[in-house]
């Protein structure tokens, strides 16, 4: 069964939503998932369509979901170049307070400013990702975003 398949880079995952439709994500270097901007009835997907749908986020997340079936393996497909694209996350210091950019790893300081609009650097819980790609698709402000932002 597809579902039990372990995932790897360009493995498509299916997230059951609350209301019934089903998120879809694309593995990409661990801990990083692409989440594409497209939610439907999780019947029949040909995940070669996933290729070729904007994603929505690109976030680090647990692989509890992915490596417990829970966010079961329905496919593979070749990394977009969007996909491949190094992501810049940023972090605070806890005790100092400043600010730097990551990408790829490699930090950098950076203000306040430089930081707002960018995603912090956190490892996502499962119930956290689906809240947030409910929201998505509501059109609605986030509120695990709102608590992670800049300030």
């Amino acid at each position: 069964m597809a579902g039990r398949a372990k995932a790897k880079i360009g493995s498509v995952v299916r997230v059951p939503l609350p209301d019934g439709m089903f998120g879809y994500g694309v593995v990409l270097e661990e801990p990083l998932v692409a989440f594409v901007d497209h939610h439907d009835a999780g019947g029949n997907v040909d995940v070669r369509v996933m290729a070729t749908k904007a994603r929505a986020f690109r976030i680090w997340v647990h692989n509890i979901p992915m490596s417990k079936g829970l966010w079961p393996v329905i496919g593979h497909i070749e990394p977009t170049a969007e996909d491949r694209e190094p992501v810049t996350f940023f972090k605070k210091d806890p005790l100092k307070g400043t600010f730097s950019l990551v990408v790829g790893g490699q930090a950098t300081p950076a203000t306040l400013e430089q930081c707002q609009g960018v995603e912090r650097a956190a490892v996502w819980e499962a119930q956290h990702v689906v809240d947030r790609l409910v929201d998505h698709f509501a059109g609605r402000p986030n509120r695990w975003v709102e608590s992670l932002r800049a300030r």
